[in-house]
């Protein structure tokens, strides 16, 4: 009987999500390679069984690479870049994108990834560290449903599950509503809990897509573009690395209301 065929795994981005659904698959078993534009920021992972590279070209040699950055131009630098994943001579058979960019920018990787014979999952998330540490991160997926198919057991690894939407970009506009709903953080309302989960500069960038897409299919979204404004007076005012909570505190100031904390136990809808 032929054993069966150990599937490798690369990993792009270890940032504060990066990291712990990297580490969620290396936990797993899974032979995972990680790189991160920053190593020392990846090494840790090392003890949990993941191999660190050093250049992005030694994950091209990878069955599946997932990526998780910031932004569409950072996804274009890993991916296709002078020193990316693709500036090898090896290739993957697949990239798993996990970040939230936009329609116009999903599309361009997948030409970009199809002219190398590279298929493209567009399979952004919702959730944070604290979610992914809970094993709660859910995906919402768009490509190939053969890829799909074939990435589903590590997708479930990483989270509590994946929803297929189809072929294409559909995924990202799943995305984009799902990110321009209300957020809310029960713990900073009750007890002015600020621990940083997502920052002003990431809820900006979604904001943005979401208005993209909004002028794109001629939807009026004046809430949102409301809410965008009220997102870059606070990154105006200094606050960009705080959490995006710290907006209650702007807008209490700006009413003239001084809050103060209940300190009572609040549930974050993760414990079991």
């Amino acid at each position: 009987m032929t054993a069966a065929k150990v599937v490798k795994l690369g990993w792009i981005g270890a940032g504060r999500m990066g990291f712990e659904m990297a580490r969620r698959l290396a936990k797993a078993g899974c032979d995972l390679t990680v790189w991160n534009r920053t190593r020392a920021k990846a090494e840790p992972l090392a003890k949990d069984g993941a191999k660190i590279a050093d250049d992005l070209p030694e994950l091209a040699g990878c069955d599946i690479v997932f990526c998780m950055v910031s932004t569409y131009d950072d996804v274009k630098e890993v991916i296709a870049g002078p020193k990316g994943l693709l500036s090898g001579s090896a290739r993957p058979k697949m990239v798993v994108e996990c970040s939230s960019i936009s329609l116009e920018g999903s599309a361009e990787l997948r030409k970009i990834l199809s002219t190398k014979g590279v298929e493209l999952l567009s399979a952004p998330v919702s959730g944070n560290a604290k979610v992914i540490k809970a094993g709660k991160l859910t995906f919402v997926v768009s490509g190939p449903k053969g890829a799909y198919d074939t990435a589903a057991p590590y997708l479930d690894m990483m989270g509590q599950g994946s929803s297929y939407v189809g072929e294409g970009e559909l995924s990202r506009i799943v995305k984009i509503c799902h990110n321009v709903m209300l957020r809310y953080k029960a713990p900073a309302f009750v007890n002015l809990d600020f621990h940083v989960t997502f920052t002003p500069y990431l809820l900006r960038k979604d904001m943005d897509l979401g208005l993209e897409a909004g002028r794109r299919f001629d939807v009026p979204m004046p809430l949102a573009s409301m809410t965008r404004d009220l997102v870059q007076s606070m990154m105006g005012a200094g606050m960009t690395e705080e959490d995006f909570s710290i907006l209650l505190l702007q807008q209490a100031k700006a009413s003239g209301i001084e809050l103060k904390p209940e300190n009572k136990a609040v549930g974050d809808g993760l414990s079991q």
